[in-house]
């Protein structure tokens, strides 16, 4: 007979792991909101399959969260609309960013380059990024705020499990 007693215990405390949740919904929806700050019409990600039709890819990203973290239709239809803000407030970064190519093209196409014209649009680039992470930041906060605490804990695993798969 085994009398062995095994510890149920996680093996990092509830205080790390929702840390990790928080790591990885971050760049969870800050991969998200890169997406849809793509160019308009991209082939690639969830940008060109949704790009005329935002409100589908708020549903198919709630959705895709919602069933994660094992949430209510309730808390699904929350997300979906925390999302979707998200998305609208991404757009005129989509926009910006065809014309920024434009002139990181021109610059570089000219004959003399003018390097500090090309540090100029690196740094209107960084703060349009940070502009961007903000917005993601603020959606994260909003869907963390949705969610319990054991389901932020169960969507954190789901996710540390999908990045281990990922990396193998």
């Amino acid at each position: 007979m085994d009398t062995t007693q095994h510890d149920k215990t996680p093996t990092r405390p509830r205080r790390f792991r929702f840390l990790g949740l928080t790591a990885l919904t971050l760049v969870s929806l800050f991969a998200m909101g890169a997406a849809f700050a793509g160019s308009p019409g991209s082939h690639c990600g969830v940008s060109g399959q949704w790009a005329d039709d935002p409100g589908a890819a708020a549903s198919f990203m709630a959705a895709k969260i919602a069933d994660r973290a094992d949430a209510t239709e309730e808390q699904e239809q929350d997300i979906k609309l925390i999302v979707e803000g998200m998305m609208t407030e991404l757009a005129p970064m989509r926009a910006e960013r065809e014309d920024f190519r434009a002139e990181v093209k021109s610059a570089l196409m000219r004959d003399t380059v003018d390097q500090a014209e090309l540090e100029t649009l690196r740094a209107r680039a960084l703060d349009r990024a940070d502009d961007a992470s903000v917005v993601v930041t603020a959606a994260l906060g909003n869907v963390a705020s949705v969610l319990t605490p054991d389901q932020r804990v169960d969507l954190a695993d789901d996710l540390e499990k999908m990045r281990d798969r990922l990396q193998r």
